[in-house]
């Protein structure tokens, strides 16, 4: 089943009205040097005044700091090394992992899948070409 999530979202009005969309998840940034950044006291007001799940985005966390974030989904965007794909097993939350939409990350992608059922492919390449790389990784998938 293929679950809608609407990521970078800034504003707890922009969180209100997701909620009346009935979207599956909303993605708050917790990156500071990014242009959609959010602070965790206005993701903890995002929990409170949600009833979807607030995934917090990250890129550069640790993984042992896990367990202290606020929300019960975290998205971490950066590929894992396998030691780290290993520390999920110990970490009580639902992790989202992201997988680039690259062939060489098909492995990767296999790999993933043990770890968690929530995957993120995603390829900062728009071009027709990586809308290939994902037809055959979902292919693959499948």
């Amino acid at each position: 089943m293929t679950k809608l999530k609407i990521c970078g979202v800034k504003y707890l009005e922009d969180v209100k009205f997701l909620n009346e969309l009935n979207v599956d998840y909303i993605g708050m940034i917790n990156e500071p040097n990014t242009p959609r950044y959010v602070d965790i006291e206005k993701i903890k007001e995002a929990i409170n005044i949600s009833k979807t799940p607030i995934v917090l985005v990250k890129t550069s966390i640790k993984l042992n700091e896990i367990e202290n974030m606020p929300n019960e989904y975290i998205q971490i965007h950066r590929v894992l090394n396998d030691q780290e794909l290993d520390m999920l097993t110990t970490i009580d939350k639902k992790v989202i992992l992201y997988v680039p939409a690259r062939l060489d990350y098909l492995n990767y992608l296999k790999k993933a899948l043990k770890y968690t059922k929530f995957i993120l492919i995603d390829s900062l390449d728009k071009t027709s070409s990586s809308i290939d790389v994902l037809k055959t990784m979902l292919n693959e998938y499948r």
